[in-house]
């Protein structure tokens, strides 16, 4: 009985430290992933409505790291509001997290994006009486099926945006942009960073959720003879590149209104070049392929 018992306590000792440490059997992990596959309520991916760019990634999946690079003026915040507006369309909540516009300088661009209106005349207050009854039904009819929070905060910390995500029960956070956040007070800030960056990490998959952060790309790309950027572009950490599972780098063309997205790293797709129109005036990004390389 006593030798039982040893083996009872052991047998439970084992699987209480599978618990605390996350361990699995190859069976508890095959029951797991196909309770998953039979469940058709959740859904685990937010696409963006871009036919090339979900195909390749299949959406935006929870508990995941998306990077979004470019240089100052490239375009990022336009292109993270177009991503944010297409998912917020199509169900998915999406928590806003901007450290340089106020909430109106956003509203500003998504007025001119979904008016076709030259931003500049919604800056100036210079609309007609038929383009303001138009910007209210238009930012009626989205702020019912768009389902979108702003957070308006410079410097924001890891624990404040986890006191959000508390409030707001998001699907996916967007961070414009990561240079911006607060960091460890360490001497070493290339390694400070890399603290936001693993915590950022680490908050998607506790809150399975989708963390998107716009970051800034080195200065070394203009004098490269192609422009085509590498995952090496990514300023400041290597730890970013390392805790992404979607590295995608915006790139403008010289004297045209077309940009691409070079989409190096793709833990869950195949990575891939994608063809976007810039319409800088009305803050928006068309698709130009059905196709991805």
């Amino acid at each position: 009985v006593v030798q039982l018992r040893e083996l009872v306590d052991e047998q439970e000792h084992i699987l209480s430290a599978r618990q605390e440490k996350g361990l699995a059997s190859f069976s508890e992990a095959c029951q797991e992933f196909l309770a998953w596959l039979e469940a058709s309520s959740r859904v685990d991916t937010f696409t963006t409505g871009y036919s090339t760019l979900d195909s390749a990634m299949g959406g935006f999946m929870r508990g995941t790291v998306a990077v979004i690079a470019g240089r100052p003026g490239g375009g990022k915040t336009d292109f993270a509001i177009n991503l944010a507006m297409r998912m917020g369309r199509r169900g998915a909540t999406v928590l806003y997290f901007s450290m340089e516009m106020t909430n109106v300088q956003l509203m500003q661009r998504i007025a001119s994006s979904l008016m076709g209106v030259d931003s500049t005349k919604i800056r100036d207050k210079n609309l007609s009486s038929q383009e303001m009854d138009k910007a209210k039904k238009l930012l009626e009819t989205f702020s019912k099926s768009g389902k979108l929070h702003f957070v308006q905060e410079p410097r924001v910390s890891v624990q404040r945006i986890s006191h959000y995500i508390e409030l707001v029960h998001p699907d996916v956070v967007v961070i414009d942009h990561l240079g911006l956040m607060a960091r460890p007070r360490i001497t070493d800030q290339y390694k400070a960073l890399g603290m936001v960056s693993n915590s950022l990490k680490q908050l998607a998959l506790a809150k399975k959720i989708c963390v998107m952060e716009l970051v800034q790309m080195n200065r070394q790309i203009e004098g490269r003879a192609t422009k085509k950027p590498s995952l090496t572009d990514l300023r400041e950490s290597g730890d970013i590149e390392q805790d992404a599972d979607y590295v995608g780098f915006l790139r403008p063309q010289d004297l045209t209104a077309e940009s691409k997205l070079y989409l190096e790293k793709n833990r869950h797709g195949r990575p891939g070049i994608f063809d976007f129109s810039w319409q800088p005036q009305y803050h928006r990004f068309q698709e130009l392929e059905r196709r991805y390389e």
